[in-house]
Order: C-alpha cells, then structure tokens, then sequence
C-alpha cells in the first residue's frame, strides 16, 4: 500500500507542470509528549525541567528533490515559537519529489549583523517582543531557551545562544505528504535532547556564544530534528542507472538500459492510477531490456530490489 501512493503521487507530480506549494511543519516534543509551556519533563539526566520560553531561527533553507536537485528558497527566515502549532508556507516551486530539507540554525552571517530596524515589523528579523536581538555586533539570539528546574521548580534557567561561529547547518532526508496543491515536509523536533551536555539542574544563565549556549546550538543542528515522512524519491545507487529511450516515445516501444549487475531485481511499470500494468524480472545479468506500451499516457517505471525501490523515471507514450 506504501508503494502504491508513493507512485500516485509521484505521478499526480509528474504530470503537472503547475508549481506547487510546499509546507513546513514542525511537531513540537519532548521524547515524545508534546510540548507545553509549564508542563514538568524530566531529562536524560533524571532531573526536572519545565520550558516556558523556545524561540530559534531557521535560515538558508534548501529542499532536495528530483534525483538530487537542491532548491533554495531565497529570503526566507522563519522565527519559530515551539510552544506554538508551526506551519509555514515556504513557496510555490516546480518540485515533483521531495527528498531532503537542509537549514541552518540562527541567522546566516550575511544578515546576522543588520539593523533589525530596517526590516517590515511583521518581518521575523525586525525588532521581536520578546527580544531576538543581541546587538548589532553580535547580532541575533539564534536560540532563546527558558524554563525552570530544581526543588520544587523554584529554579530558573536561561540560555541566549548566538555567534556566527556557532551557525551550523542541519540536514534531514525527508519526504513530503501530498495533499490538495501541496506538499507537507513533516518534521519533528525532540527538545529533550537540547539538555545533552547542557546541565541546567543547579539553574543557568548563560547569554553568549560559548559554553552551554554553544552546546545548545550544537546540539539543536545535530540532535533535536528528523521527519516523519519517508523520502518520496529514492536516489539511485551510486553503481546503477537506468536510461529509458526514446522517452517520449511514439509507438509505444521503449529500451530500457542499466549500469551495474541487477539480475534479480524487478522493474515495474505504473499507470497514472497508480495500477501496475507490467512487471519484469531482471535475470541474466541483461543490461537491456525491451518494453512495449499500447496505450498514451504517463507512465511511472520503477526499478527495486529485495529493500525497495532504488530507481524512478517517468516515461512519456504518446
């Protein structure tokens, strides 16, 4: 069944030359719970921790589709509150397969140091209520974390992360949940593992680019996200390629080429509804292999193993 709307949407896809809408989503947790403003948590530590204030950055935001193309959606800072529902529209884009998500954590050096002044007030790098800003010369809060621990709570913690040194990118394969006009890259984000390393049970005040803020930012670019959706395009291995031609192709009568020893493999072959219409077992070691279509339309081909699939092309029958 995976498979089957995998191919449904990678068709839907294809056979748009629309741009569509992708949708950034971020599930606010802590191992597991969801994230609520003065809700006790315990950390990996075995102490208590309640968060009354996350504010971050995300900057240089690129999306990876297509077979490995990187898109990067220009002037674009998000101001993200994690004691908030976060859904944010990132653009319209001719993206048909969404396979990865990169950003950075804070604002990027080249607009780090600007007037917050100069921006629209509704601009999430203009002058914010709580501040974001540290100064010009330090430039933005990339991370405001707050809350309480110890006894009975009575102890408060804060750690304002900033620093051009401490700007550090984050990758995340990802795929994208199709729905009407657009995609939902689905991510989620651990807050319980901002505490690795960070020991705030005695309280903290820690307003820098060094120590546990540092630590902080560390461990928010390599430790908090990851996404709930599977990549909806599998890169081709590295040794394998699959070269249809001619696509278009008029009479309906394609061959299809492979690189690398797939004998045992399977290619399949959908329909715009998603119907397997053909299925051929690779055997022999053959390196082509003739297919014959009777029908216009889009088709989806698809080249698996015993994992799943490795390879996808669309191919054209006119």
């Amino acid at each position: 069944m995976r498979t089957l709307i995998l191919v449904v949407c990678t068709l839907i896809g294809m056979t748009s030359v629309a741009q569509v809408d992708i949708i950034l989503t971020i599930d606010h947790q802590f191992d597991g719970q969801a994230l609520v403003a003065n809700t006790t948590y315990t950390t990996a530590d075995g102490y208590d921790v309640d968060i009354d204030r996350l504010e971050y950055y995300l900057s240089e935001i690129k999306i990876t589709h297509d077979g490995g193309q990187v898109t990067l959606v220009e002037d674009t800072w998000l101001l993200v509150d994690a004691l908030n529902a976060t859904s944010i529209n990132l653009g319209a884009f001719n993206i048909y397969s969404v396979e990865a998500i990169e950003f950075g954590i804070g604002v990027d050096e080249d607009h780090n140091h600007l007037d917050p002044a100069t921006w629209p007030s509704d601009h999430p790098l203009a002058y914010q209520s709580p501040s974001m800003h540290w100064g010009w010369s330090s430039g933005y809060r990339f991370v405001a974390l707050e809350g309480n621990t110890g006894s009975n709570m009575v102890l408060v913690y804060e750690i304002h992360a900033l620093g051009d040194q401490n700007y550090h990118y984050e990758v995340i394969e990802s795929g994208a949940n199709a729905t009407s006009g657009a995609y939902i890259i689905p991510l989620v984000a651990n807050y319980a593992n901002c505490f690795q390393n960070v020991d705030v049970s005695g309280g903290l005040t820690e307003h820098s680019d060094q120590n546990e803020a540092a630590d902080l930012l560390d461990n928010m670019s390599s430790n908090v996200f990851s996404s709930s959706a599977a990549p909806t395009s599998i890169e081709s291995l590295a040794s394998t390629e699959m070269l249809i031609a001619p696509n278009p192709t008029v009479d309906g009568e394609v061959n299809i080429r492979f690189t690398g020893d797939l004998s045992g493999n399977w290619l399949d072959v959908y329909d715009i509804t998603g119907r397997k219409v053909q299925q051929h077992q690779l055997i022999n070691s053959s390196n082509n292999l003739q297919v014959s279509l009777d029908r216009a339309g889009i088709y989806l081909v698809s080249l698996r193993n015993a994992d799943g699939i490795i390879h996808t092309a669309r191919l054209v029958v006119r």
